[in-house]
């Protein structure tokens, strides 16, 4: 179902249902952070990683992957049962989804920032953080304020990556704050 025309025309800045006219403070293509780009970039070349394998386990992550390709305890569960990431996996969800979901948790922090432009939180909670996307969203925002992060997720190879990112993987930059992949 799509949505109304006035979400539409909403979420581009352009009318309010009311005919407000409302600023655009948000760029309309997105960024990494830096850091996070230079972190993420160091792991997948030491890797030795392509773009082409990129796709192929990509496809996977999205579950378009034949089930003979997987091990035999995945191919025989059902499609859209947990994923359990090891190491190529979370390189290939670094690869694959890091940018968009960046883009997609941006999107919606920047929107409470515009709503509630007096909100500065001092402390976050990722819970099912993954490699800590919001968490690197969250700092470019209210990164003067953010005290401390605690990333919560199930997968070790994912909390791992997500502290590789989070400390720069050796090339500088990480946001460099008290917090924890847990």
């Amino acid at each position: 179902m799509a949505a109304p025309m006035w979400a539409r025309r909403r979420l581009w800045g352009v009318r309010s249902p009311w005919g407000q006219k409302h600023d655009v403070r948000h760029p309309k293509v997105l960024q990494l952070p830096t850091a996070l780009g230079r972190a993420a970039q160091s792991v997948l070349q030491e890797e030795g990683w392509s773009q082409e394998q990129a796709k192929v386990l990509g496809k996977q992550l999205w579950g378009h992957r034949p089930p003979e390709l997987w091990g035999a305890e995945e191919a025989q569960q059902k499609p859209g049962a947990k994923v359990r990431y090891t190491a190529e996996l979370a390189r290939a969800y670094l690869a694959v989804r890091l940018e968009r979901d960046h883009a997609a948790v941006g999107r919606a922090l920047r929107e409470i920032q515009l709503r509630v432009p007096t909100f500065t939180p001092q402390t976050m909670l990722d819970f099912g953080s993954g490699i800590g996307t919001a968490c690197w969203a969250a700092h470019e925002l209210w990164g003067h304020s953010l005290r401390q992060y605690l990333c919560v997720g199930s997968s070790r190879a994912m909390r791992e990556m997500g502290e590789q990112l989070r400390h720069g993987n050796g090339v500088g930059g990480g946001y460099g704050v008290r917090g924890g992949m847990g």
